[in-house]
Formats: C-alpha cells, sequence, structure tokens
C-alpha cells in the first residue's frame, strides 16, 4: 500500500509518495507498528496523476 501525503506542513513529508510497511512484533503484546518508508518514485513531477 502506498499513500501521498498533500497537506502536511513538513516540506520533508508534502506532496511525497510512501510505502506502507506493518511491523509485527511477536511476543512482545505490542500488536503491531506501521513504517512509513519514502518510494524511489517519491518526488510526484508536475503533471503526474495518481489513480485510486
Amino acid at each position: 500500500m502506498r499513500v501521498l501525503f498533500l497537506n502536511d506542513t513538513d516540506p520533508l513529508v508534502k506532496g511525497r509518495i510512501f510505502e506502507v510497511k506493518f511491523i509485527n512484533f511477536t511476543g512482545s503484546g505490542v500488536n503491531g507498528q506501521i513504517s512509513l518508508v519514502e518510494t524511489t518514485d517519491s518526488l510526484p513531477l508536475a503533471g503526474e496523476n495518481v489513480f485510486l
């Protein structure tokens, strides 16, 4: 799954694409954690489209 942040105030996040990674911790009592990893095509170019 990928997510695009368009309305963030942080310039390192705004307008960039991140891939969602799910991390599971066995035996720790924690259900899991989400990690966002910036993709290689993270900076969209002018005129590019996003399709759902």
